[in-house]
């Protein structure tokens, strides 16, 4: 999406529950409050951050992040998921908490892309395994949509050491001929 200060940075990363919360009701003394929005998802994801840090002590901000990210779930697979909306998915604490690898970062933009000029652009990834065994990982692109002339390169599969980490990289290549061809045009919102 593309944001109102023309930023190209995919936002939200991550959906948490904020409809309907019932909260602490500011100056009622002991009373409740039914809250929604930002304001309530929010402490969902810094309490789910705080548990993982407590599990994971050694690992710095950003590994929290791709952690909670990893492990996140269609927040509604018969309906709208747009990245847009959800960011990669629904928090799931219990599954951030029983993971033992994370791909960092957990989601990949590769900015904008001018609908008139070819482009080979390129983001690295590292995956981390904290189990402590040598595993093999098969990596997949799947596409959140599609769009002429657009693909996605990653490898296969990635090693990592037990308690290792291992670099790799997603290229993605755009050949706005192909778009042309089939009448397609970005409406400057494809192209995040």
């Amino acid at each position: 999406p593309v944001l109102a200060d023309g930023s190209d940075i995919l936002k939200p990363d991550i959906s948490a529950p904020g409809v309907a919360i019932v909260s602490t009701g500011v100056a009622t003394g002991t009373g409740s409050a039914n809250l929604q929005g930002t304001s309530m998802a929010a402490p969902h994801v810094a309490g789910a951050a705080a548990l993982l840090r407590q599990k994971h002590p050694g690992l710095d901000q950003s590994a929290i992040k791709a952690l909670l990210q990893n492990s996140s779930v269609d927040s509604n697979a018969t309906g709208d998921t747009d990245l847009a909306r959800q960011g990669v998915g629904a928090l799931r604490v219990d599954r951030a908490v029983a993971l033992t690898s994370y791909a960092s970062p957990g989601g990949v933009s590769f900015g904008r892309l001018n609908p008139i000029t070819s482009a080979n652009v390129k983001e690295d990834v590292r995956l981390t395994d904290l189990s402590g065994k040598r595993r093999t990982f098969g990596v997949t692109h799947v596409p959140n949509q599609t769009y002429p002339g657009v693909s996605v390169e990653c490898p296969r599969d990635i090693k990592v050491n037990g308690k290792g980490s291992a670099k790799f990289t997603i290229r993605l290549k755009f050949d706005p001929r192909q778009a042309w061809r089939e009448d397609v045009y970005d409406d400057a919102i494809v192209s995040q």
